[in-house]
């Protein structure tokens, strides 16, 4: 009881205290309305809380649609730069068409006259293609080395993509669009020549799509890559013509 009554009488000085205070004209309280009604407060603070959400709504608008334009802008860079990385290689692969072979193959410098060295090669070419089952791919190699003794390490890579294909593997370039580095396409076209010269171009260019690593997924690779292997046979069987053929078997926008 005693408590109750302390707590009435704070209430009340409380109330007397604010009804003293002198009041703004502006003010929301009236002081002939007498005791502030909680729910005013109550509604108050929804308002304010409403407002705030709103503002806060369109702040977060705001900073999407900075981001968003910022993604914007980083995709263009990255497409521009895109774009000028295919048009250089479209270029090197237009100023490096398919060279004419002969026995004497390999030589040291490139047919542009610059060293091949793999810097040089990764600028024109980029990467080759990888086994995209590699354990297939050491099963493939196991096998062959089992029935064969080879004299240089480039017949047995030869036979370890053929195997390896004949199994049912498959090549992926890092980048289809940039990169067709073909390692050893002229080597191992020379050599299947010096074993077999006497055999038809058709075969021949079938037997070496076995023998190269490149991926038939890509769309006219293996139309390209085809044509390139013909001329480099036709070639070494005495042909003069100089078909100017670029040695990019990706698809380059047509190349």
């Amino acid at each position: 009881s005693y408590v109750m009554d302390s707590a009435a009488r704070t209430v009340q000085r409380a109330y007397f205290a604010w009804k003293k205070k002198p009041m703004k004209k502006d003010s929301l309280l009236v002081r002939s309305s007498g005791w502030r009604n909680p729910l005013t407060r109550s509604q108050s603070a929804a308002a304010s809380l409403t407002a705030f959400m709103v503002d806060y709504q369109l702040k977060l608008s705001k900073i999407h649609v900075r981001q968003q334009r910022e993604v914007e802008r980083r995709l263009q860079e990255l497409r521009e730069a895109k774009s000028k990385i295919l048009k250089a290689r479209k270029q090197q692969a237009e100023a490096h068409p398919i060279a004419a072979l002969s026995t004497q193959w390999p030589t040291t410098n490139c047919w542009c006259g610059k060293p091949m060295s793999e810097e040089h090669v990764k600028e024109v070419w980029g990467d080759e293609a990888q086994p995209d089952n590699l354990q297939l791919y050491n099963q493939a190699r196991r096998q062959i080395l089992k029935k064969k003794r080879y004299s240089q390490a480039i017949d047995i890579d030869a036979d370890s993509e053929k195997i390896y294909k004949q199994l049912g593997g498959t090549y992926s370039f890092p980048d289809p669009n940039y990169d067709t580095f073909i390692r050893g396409l002229h080597q191992r076209t020379i050599r299947l020549w010096r074993e077999f010269k006497k055999m038809k171009t058709e075969e021949a260019v079938t037997e070496m799509l076995l023998r190269l690593r490149w991926d038939d997924r890509i769309t006219g690779a293996r139309e390209k890559l085809s044509t390139i292997i013909e001329y480099l046979w036709n070639t070494l069987n005495g042909s003069r013509e100089q078909p100017h053929i670029s040695s990019s078997i990706a698809p380059l926008a047509g190349l």
